[in-house]
């Protein structure tokens, strides 16, 4: 379709001959001149930038960019995925999800004022994948056939642990096990630490509760963690060593927390002259109450006669000398022949974790609380 315009006579006379406008310019000129809308529309000059995290559960945003024309200049944002856009992802910022693992991630910036709109591409985000020792534990679990965690567990997961090896706990650790998620009770027994060994054996039947970990029945059942401390550990040493028993909620009947088949290491719920690791069968000269509060319970051996017992970061210390590292695996929910009906969220053991403890069980605590 063709697009005229008219100019006057050279000699001023109100009259006009018609012309054609041949180009974007001429028109931008014929409207400016009729509808007095005079302006430029937006030119982008520097690209929008992009920054933030690079993986899942961070947030990424992006600038505006720098512009030219007529203002006001308003923005829009539509994020995408491998240059597709994302559905609903139309603000200055954008949080990563699942479905980005291992895609390019980027916003168009669109600037519009009142001659017109142009749009410009920010710089692209690679998004990493999980953790790769998070990502182990999956691929374990993907092997077994194992029920995964849903991808909401799993990012809660893989920042649980990004945030234990930011705080030193990680590398400290010989076996950690969670069973508070809401994927199968199968994957709940992988050794987070070492999924291919120290699986943990479930024993006469403790139950299992999505979200929430095992329940014993205080009288038989019980978590066989496959882990003896003598023979395999690394970080666990007769000087230096932890437990901790991470509980989601403390039974009526039956105290044990954690322990061995034997009297030598004890977690028990309420006071006792019987709390200990690597002491033998030698009892505290004063007892120690591990605390019905729903808070992380631990107990290290800091040298060869201290100890030091704590509730979630109320700590206490005790005189007791060490005697061996027991030979013999590591039980969750028994000690000897006593059991606990509590839940049980998750189980740890390596290092002793005094100077760490307060961030572990921070970090602990963020994630059991968001499932």
């Amino acid at each position: 379709m063709s697009e005229f315009g008219f100019k006057g006579k050279a000699d001023g006379v109100n009259s006009f001959n018609a012309f054609k406008l041949g180009s974007d310019k001429e028109l931008q000129e014929f409207d400016s001149f009729f509808t007095g809308r005079g302006g430029n529309p937006p030119v982008n000059v520097v690209a929008p930038v992009v920054s933030g995290g690079v993986l899942i559960g961070q947030t990424l945003t992006t600038t505006d960019g720098t512009w030219t024309g007529t203002t006001p200049i308003t923005y829009t944002y539509q994020w995408q995925r491998n240059g597709s856009p994302i559905s609903g992802a139309t603000l200055q910022t954008y949080l990563l999800v699942y479905a980005d693992v291992g895609t390019d991630v980027r916003c168009v910036v669109t600037a519009t004022n009142a001659i017109g709109s142009a749009s410009a591409n920010s710089n692209a985000i690679t998004v990493a994948s999980f953790d790769s020792d998070y990502q182990a534990i999956l691929n374990k679990g993907t092997s077994l056939g194992y029920t995964l965690p849903s991808d909401s567990v799993k990012l809660k997961q893989n920042t649980l642990l990004t945030n234990m090896k930011v705080d030193g706990v990680w590398a400290k650790l010989d076996v950690f096990y969670v069973f508070a998620q809401d994927g199968g009770s199968a994957f709940a027994t992988l050794n987070w630490k070492n999924p291919n060994a120290n699986q943990a054996n479930i024993t006469t039947s403790p139950t299992f509760t999505s979200n929430q970990g095992f329940t014993g029945n205080g009288t038989s059942s019980y978590i066989d963690t496959n882990y003896n401390p003598s023979t395999q550990g690394v970080n666990y040493t007769l000087n230096n060593a932890s437990m901790y028993f991470f509980p989601h909620a403390f039974g009526t009947s039956g105290l044990a927390m954690t322990g061995t088949s034997g009297a030598d290491n004890r977690i028990q719920l309420g006071v006792s002259l019987n709390q200990r690791i690597n002491a033998g069968g030698a009892a505290l000269a004063t007892s120690f109450n591990y605390t019905s509060t729903v808070n992380p319970k631990s107990i290290h051996r800091t040298s060869s006669t201290n100890m030091t017992l704590l509730n979630g970061t109320v700590s206490d210390t005790r005189t007791l000398a060490s005697v061996n590292v027991p030979n013999a695996n590591l039980f969750v929910l028994r000690s000897s022949t006593n059991y606990g009906n509590h839940t049980c969220a998750a189980f740890a053991a390596g290092a002793e974790l005094t100077a760490e403890n307060t961030n572990f069980v921070n970090d602990w605590n963020t994630y059991k609380n968001s499932l």
